[in-house]
């Protein structure tokens, strides 16, 4: 069975869109006809790990829509789905959808709020694959490219976080997504797991103390639907890993920002730097819904 998005009779499937957005669902070569088309949010393999650790499902399923058969082995959904707004401090949230076969799932849909980011390294390589790296310097300098497509047109400011201070954004957000789905954060025994999942998390965080960034612009005008360069140099003394991401805020507004995607940086013996989409190192299986 094949699970797509559609956006006008487009497949959009790997697409990020700024809300309002309406998204069908179709379902081909299926063998098992599905009742309904459900939504799910999904999370970076990072909150992942939190939320597993947090004994919290990987996906919050968001609605359930009910599916038609429109010829043979190919049903849609009824109705569209309205491409919901962030909240939080995300760039972007991430659905999927699966049909009767809950090990099925279709591909990734995003919607934006301040804007949508890229990564690239050398040579203009785009950092997409969660499994690769990219070469992004070498003598232990290295240097990202960060393509932001703003949809507001505030004032932004602009910084990476590493360290003790991305684990506690990584927490924060992850917090905020469970208080909205009802769990009570503050009861004790969830306390306790969080405490638990804290140290747990906290020497992957690690950052070597030998390691240095900066960030240019560290603040900037943008204009809806512009496209803004920020470059992200990274120096690094030593052979070692380290965890990054890029945060902007709203100049005018603090509490409203997002948070990039994490990624890992890697130096090897010989200087050469390199960058992949993140995992949490020691903990390569996410689990599943």
């Amino acid at each position: 069975m094949v699970l797509n998005w559609l956006h006008q009779g487009d497949v959009v499937d790997g697409s990020t869109f700024r809300p309002p957005k309406s998204l069908g669902m179709v379902a081909a070569n299926v063998a098992d006809p599905p009742e309904y088309f459900r939504v799910y949010r999904v999370f970076g393999p990072v909150s992942e790990v939190l939320r597993r650790l947090l004994r919290q499902p990987m996906h919050r399923l968001i609605v359930s829509i009910p599916a038609e058969r429109r010829r043979r082995g190919t049903y849609s959904a009824t109705r569209e789905w309205m491409l919901p707004t962030p909240t939080g401090y995300h760039f972007a949230s991430q659905f999927m959808f699966k049909g009767a076969d809950p090990h099925e799932e279709s591909g990734r849909i995003g919607s934006h709020r301040l804007g949508d980011i890229g990564f690239r390294g050398a040579a203009g390589a785009t950092v997409n694959d969660p499994t690769g790296s990219i070469p992004i310097g070498t003598n232990g300098n290295g240097a990202l490219s960060v393509d932001f497509r703003a949809s507001v047109d505030p004032i932004l400011i602009v910084e990476v976080l590493s360290g003790f201070e991305l684990l506690q954004a990584v927490v924060r957000d992850t917090l905020e997504d469970l208080h909205a789905e009802g769990v009570d954060t503050e009861a004790r025994d969830f306390q306790a797991l969080l405490r638990q999942a804290f140290n747990v998390l906290l020497p992957a965080f690690a950052y070597p103390q030998d390691w240095y960034h900066d960030v240019k612009p560290a603040k900037f005008t943008a204009e809806e639907d512009s496209v803004n360069q920020i470059d992200v140099r990274i120096s690094a003394g030593s052979a070692g890993e380290g965890l990054i991401a890029l945060q902007v805020t709203d100049g005018d507004n603090p509490e409203v920002g997002a948070i990039s995607e994490i990624l890992r940086v890697s130096a090897s013996s010989d200087g050469r730097l390199s960058a992949a989409k993140s995992n949490i190192p020691g903990f390569t299986s996410w689990g599943s819904a």
